[in-house]
């Protein structure tokens, strides 16, 4: 059993520290596991039933901490994801050796990892080949192993959290106090597309709806934050309401996840 040493104050000092400072900052190698741990003891006071032991106020009180703890794990997730994809674009970009990643926990050194190779892939396929006066070598496909790999990490993403939703059942925004979550698979989920092609980067035909650049304008129903495109671009952050045109495939995912709709 994990042994739980972090606290709701605790929590809310890392993010602090996570945002106000420009370098990753270290954490447990078993942060997460603790964390997990931590919500499922908040879990379990909630669903008492012995009303004479846990009053309905207290437990109101406690589902809302629930979710703010939830709110803050989230938002210190993404602002490490942040400084992760920037630590891959700087390894990517100027190979260095100096970089320092011993703040990485074991899972996000996997995710730095697969980051920097695709962006230097990337690069190599499109940018390497302009500045040689060649030709541009993006049928180059990834090797199957790191696609593979890619689809696990968004897979394991769209389970953790349908796994906090159902966690969560039941407390409506009242009982929260306005607190709403918003799952994030849109967020997380890579900039490189399986199309079932010899390349990963090949061009498509356009989707359905799409213009002849196979652009397509969404409106936002949700607010996002910075994500990586197909290019390797960072997109965002969007508004709740903000009109975009988006590449067509990110478009697609966007409405199809219920972050958004077709304009």
């Amino acid at each position: 059993m994990v042994e739980i040493r972090i606290t709701y104050e605790t929590l809310f000092d890392l993010l602090r520290r996570e945002k106000n400072r420009e370098e990753l900052q270290k954490l447990d190698d078993d942060f997460y596991d603790q964390v997990i741990s931590y919500l499922r003891e908040k879990q379990e006071l909630i669903s008492k039933k012995d009303e004479r032991l846990f009053l309905s106020a207290d437990k109101e009180k406690l589902k809302i901490q629930f979710q703010n703890i939830r709110r803050i794990v989230k938002e210190l997730y993404e602002k490490r994801e942040k400084k992760i994809i920037h630590m891959a674009v700087v390894k990517a970009r100027t190979g260095s050796d100096v970089i320092d990643t011993t703040a990485l926990l074991p899972t996000e050194r996997e995710f730095f990892e697969e980051q920097v190779m695709i962006i230097q892939k990337y690069k190599e396929s499109l940018l390497d080949c302009v500045l040689a006066v060649r030709e541009i070598d993006i049928k180059t496909p990834y090797t199957a192993n790191k696609i593979a790999a890619k689809a696990k990490v968004t897979a394991a993403s769209d389970a953790e959290e349908a796994a906090y939703d159902d966690s969560a059942e039941g407390m409506a925004p009242a009982q929260t106090g306005g607190l709403v979550h918003h799952s994030s698979e849109a967020e997380k989920e890579s900039a490189v597309v399986d199309t079932g092609e010899d390349s990963h980067f090949a061009v498509q035909k356009a989707p359905e709806g799409a213009d002849e650049n196979g652009l397509r304008k969404v409106k936002f129903k949700v607010s996002l934050p910075e994500f990586m495109g197909r290019g390797g671009e960072v997109l965002g952050p969007f508004r709740e309401g903000e009109i975009a045109e988006l590449d067509g495939t990110i478009a697609d995912l966007l409405v199809r996840k219920g972050r958004a709709e077709v304009f």
